[in-house]
Formats: C-alpha cells, sequence, structure tokens
C-alpha cells in the first residue's frame, strides 16, 4: 500500500551565472598570443574591451529565455497549489472530496484489517474484487500491512473537469509495518518511516458517487510494464499490478531474507482464482474458489553489478508442510553446489522411485517423511517438470509452494509454462 515519494509542495528557482575571466575568456587566449606575438598593451586592451559588451548580450539572450520559462513553471505551480489541500479525518469537507477521503482513510483500515466486508461500497466491483485477492494472498502467508497517517495528507485533484474517471493524488509520511501473524504471535518483518505518494483512480457509478477503481503507487514504472502480460491476465479472468513493492516475499527462502527485502521488488503481477481457469475435466475437480493463485517477477537489486530476475508463481497448501526444496540441475558441478547448499541450510537430499527425475533435479528437505505423501512429488507432475523447457524449481514453505524460474528476461512464455504447472499442482492438491 505504501510506497516511496515525496510531494512536491512549491518550486523553488535559481538563475546563476558566470563569465569567463582572462585565462578562461576570449581575453585570456588573445592575450597569450598577443605576448608571444609582441603586440602592444594598448593593441591588447582594445581587443578585451570587446569582451564585456559580449557578454552583456550572452546575460540578455539568458534571460529573454529563461524568465518565460520561469513564469510558465510559477504559473503551474500556482495551478497545483490551487488544486491542493491538506486534510485529516475531521476536517469538514463536502461533496467528492469528502467522499474520496473517507475511502482514503476506510481502506487504510480494511487493509490492515484484511477486512473485506465493506469494499463493495466505496469500490468498482472489479476493484473489490482484485482487492479481496490481494487481501487473500497477504492472509494465506499470515502477514498484515499497517498503514498509519502520521500527519494531515495532501490531496491533489489532477482533474480540470468533471469526468466519469476522476484521478487524484495522496501524499502524506506514514509509518508503514509488515508483519507475521503465524501461531498467534504478532512479529515485525519491516517496520519504517516513509512518504505516501499514490495517485488513486475513481469511477463515477450510477448513483452519482466516486468508487475506488485502482491505486497506483510512485514506484511504478511504465518502462516495467509487459502489455502482453496484462493481457493474457485478462484473458485468464485474472487481475493486473505493476507494481507490488516486497509485501508477498518470503523471508526464510533459498532465495531471499529478510534481510534483503528493501532490496527486491515484485512486477507484473498477475493474481487470480484457480476455479475460474477454463479445464475440460472441471466436473472431477473440486473447486475451491478461495484457491488463489499468482504469478509475478521479483528484481533483486542486491548486487550493483546487474539486476537478477526470478519469475515466480504461487499456490496455497491444503495441509503446511516442514520446507522442500526442489531445484534443476544444469551440470555435474552445479549438482554438486546444490548439495553443499543444501547442507549449509540444514538440508537432507533424498531421491524420488523416478530415475529420470533423479538425473534432472535435487530434492532437499528437513523432514524426509513428508516426501512420499507430497502430490507435487505425483508421477505425472514430476514428468511436467521433466518434460518444461525451461528450468522450473519449486520451493514449498509453510503452507505455500512457490515454482521459480531464473531468468533475465520478461517473456509471457514464463508466464504461461508456470500458469500450467500451476494448474497441474492444483488438480493435484484438490482432487
Amino acid at each position: 500500500m505504501v510506497n516511496n515519494g515525496d510531494q512536491i509542495s512549491a518550486y523553488k528557482f535559481q538563475v546563476a551565472s558566470a563569465g569567463g575571466g582572462g585565462s578562461s575568456g576570449g581575453g585570456g587566449s588573445s592575450g597569450g598570443s598577443s605576448f608571444s606575438s609582441g603586440s602592444s598593451h594598448s593593441s591588447s586592451y582594445e581587443n578585451s574591451s570587446s569582451d564585456p559588451g559580449s557578454l552583456l548580450f550572452g546575460v540578455l539572450l539568458f534571460i529573454l529565455f529563461t524568465i518565460p520559462v520561469i513564469v510558465l513553471k510559477f504559473r503551474e505551480w500556482k495551478q497545483l497549489r490551487s488544486r491542493q489541500l491538506k486534510v485529516d479525518q475531521n476536517t469538514n469537507l463536502t461533496g467528492d472530496t469528502k467522499r474520496i477521503r473517507d475511502i482514503f482513510y476506510q481502506y487504510q483500515s480494511d487493509w490492515g484489517s484484511l477486512d473485506a466486508s465493506r469494499i463493495h461500497t466505496y469500490m468498482t466491483p472489479r476493484y473489490a474484487d482484485h482487492a479481496l485477492l490481494m487481501m487473500t494472498a497477504l492472509h494465506q502467508i499470515n502477514r498484515r500491512n499497517y498503514t498509519t497517517i502520521r500527519k494531515k495528507i495532501t490531496i491533489t485533484n489532477l482533474n480540470t473537469e468533471q469526468a466519469p474517471e476522476m484521478a487524484y493524488t495522496f501524499s502524506a509520511r506514514a509509518n508503514d509495518d509488515l508483519v507475521d501473524v503465524s501461531d498467534n504471535k504478532r512479529t515485525a518483518i519491516i517496520s519504517r518511516t516513509l512518504s505516501l505518494d499514490e495517485t488513486w483512480t475513481f469511477q463515477r457509478q450510477n448513483d452519482g458517487q466516486l468508487y475506488l477503481d485502482g491505486i497506483r503507487p510512485a514506484t511504478a514504472s511504465e518502462y516495467d510494464k509487459n502489455k502482453a502480460i496484462e493481457d493474457f491476465a485478462h484473458d485468464n479472468k485474472a487481475h493486473y499490478s505493476l507494481d507490488w513493492g516486497y509485501l508477498l516475499i518470503p523471508t526464510n527462502s533459498i532465495l531471499f531474507k529478510r534481510s534483503s527485502m528493501l532490496k527486491l521488488d515484485i512486477n507484473n503481477h498477475l493474481i487470480g482464482r484457480m476455479d475460474l481457469l477454463s479445464n475440460d475435466d472441471t466436473d472431477t475437480l473440486k473447486l475451491d474458489p478461495s484457491v488463489v493463485y499468482q504469478i509475478y517477477t521479483v528484481d533483486d537489486y542486491r548486487t550493483k553489478k546487474h539486476v537478477k530476475r526470478y519469475t515466480i508463481g504461487q499456490i496455497a497448501l491444503p495441509k503446511k508442510y516442514d520446507r522442500i526444496l526442489v531445484r534443476r540441475v544444469r551440470n555435474p558441478i552445479h549438482r554438486r553446489y546444490l548439495l553443499i547448499s543444501g547442507r549449509i541450510n540444514r538440508l537432507e537430499t533424498i531421491h524420488t522411485e523416478s530415475s529420470d527425475f533423479n538425473k534432472k533435479f535435487i530434492v532437499q528437505t528437513t523432514n524426509t517423511s513428508q516426501i512420499p505423501s507430497l502430490e507435487l512429488l505425483h508421477p505425472v507432475m514430476m514428468q511436467q517438470m521433466i518434460d518444461a523447457e525451461l528450468p522450473i524449481n519449486f520451493e514449498i514453505i509453510g503452507q505455500v509452494v512457490y515454482y521459480y524460474i531464473k531468468r533475465q528476461s520478461l517473456k509471457l512464455e514464463n508466464y504461461k509454462t508456470i500458469l500450467a504447472i500451476l494448474r497441474n499442482a492444483y488438480k493435484e492438491l484438490y482432487k
């Protein structure tokens, strides 16, 4: 919900000009040639006397072109200030401004408590469904995200006239807390104070009221957006978000740790329900509408040389497991590395009944007794991973399985491959 960003409340302009001296301007150059050619002092003086005029002409040109820019920027600043309001929950407001202020504070409360009972009263049906799935995603990994506004919020009206779709920015200083609530305990994952800066889009419905239809954090970059993946989400009746921050990233996986979360970023996030996917054999499946799947990329900024990228797909399991890690082997040296890595992470290596699978994958766990009953290592699932053209791996942490591909490129094919794996995993888990 909260992303870094500072609201600009004023423009400051500074005009600096500098003139060349005798050594760096025309005087210095001509002076050097004067002495070398034996020119008289009066000739040197006459040559240098033209410099002030040139400098004055340059200053006048600079002022001539700068003043209109300053005036334009000042007018833009005045227009921006005229559309800004600083308010809190007790500020006396009316009309649309009161409506969007109340929605802002209500959603902060509902999001923190994962309470979806009221969201349909202030969200469009589409976005209410998206918000419900996002809350479900946090609930499945036993997390809560609390946002507390420290002072007043600044609301900026981005609209020049009344329209069916209206956009406003909300800016404020806020406390942002990501908390793990496993085993009825509250363990802080990340706690920090930051600047909230988000653009909220509203749609006017038939009752004349504005309803929230989307939230865009300031950190979201159009450069990272993939239109093909967005269309793929819509084709599968799922929802697409450009930027999801770090809220979903596991803290104790083989890939990511709690200490690195602020250097990781989720983008091109797709979230949907398994029961809405088209299947030829849906009648034989127990379609549970609460089973949510997600596919997204994680950009890893921990190294300064280059950014690592992972494509990850996840789904909740019907029961909790101890840690299980299944990784694809690239070559004998890589196999050796994976074995050592497993021992460092206190994982025991085991072999499945499939010799072909054992050649291409290493299975490691903290509890070997749970492997025979693991549906994700069913022969059908193992064969699909063997046949996959992309190097699929997966890790189970608690009651969630994470399938991942380490690939720098952002391709739709990665999403299609992982969705096919998730679909078959769903069949094995919930049949």
